[in-house]
């Protein structure tokens, strides 16, 4: 074998495992994404002009809407998992437990809980977008973390807005661009094209 043969045959086992890590991490990007903004502005405005901290509770049916939804959205016919796809729903997974878990807590003990989750979610971005090498995801982990920052000086709901917009560059926006590149690449088209 030649050696750009070699290097052709390690170029397309790298593209179909990012092919396949995204066809697993589209969906649930943009539809738990889409869900945190638009639970975050129900939230925000029920609570802003209602003056009752109870619509915080609205949380609680971000779940209820988003797994159904995902499984919905998630292709019929998944590519066999690689080690990468499995370490980054690992990841997610042990993320969502944390994060359910930071919130439950937050019933409870008075703490600043969505500076920590926003926090929480940045750092599965940064993580998911080290693994699968998407520049869109690991930069927007850094938007969360500064707003996690500013989180601690902005207290209330006022942070909800903050929030949600540090959702949207973190997880909306890579998610839409991880499907556009998931339909190039469904096209026969890949990202260095």
């Amino acid at each position: 074998m030649r050696p750009e043969e070699g290097l052709e045959i390690i170029t397309h086992l790298m593209q179909d495992t990012r092919r396949r890590v995204l066809q697993r991490s589209a969906a649930p990007f943009v539809v738990w994404g889409w869900a945190t903004v638009l639970m975050s502005i129900a939230v925000y405005c029920a609570v802003r002009y209602s003056g009752n901290a109870q619509w915080y509770k609205l949380w609680l049916a971000m779940p209820l809407i988003a797994w159904p939804v995902t499984s919905m959205l998630m292709p019929k016919k998944l590519a066999p998992a690689t080690g990468i796809s499995k370490s980054v729903s690992r990841i997610w997974a042990f993320m969502g437990v944390v994060t359910v878990g930071v919130s439950v807590a937050s019933y409870f003990i008075n703490f600043n809980v969505m500076a920590w989750i926003v926090l929480l979610l940045a750092i599965g971005c940064y993580v998911t977008g080290v693994l699968i090498r998407h520049t869109m995801l690991t930069y927007g982990a850094y938007a969360g973390v500064a707003a996690s920052a500013a989180m601690w000086v902005i207290v209330g709901v006022s942070q909800l807005p903050l929030f949600a917009a540090a959702i949207a560059l973190m997880m909306v926006l890579p998610g839409h661009a991880m499907l556009l590149e998931l339909r190039r690449y469904q096209r026969g088209i890949t990202a260095d094209e």
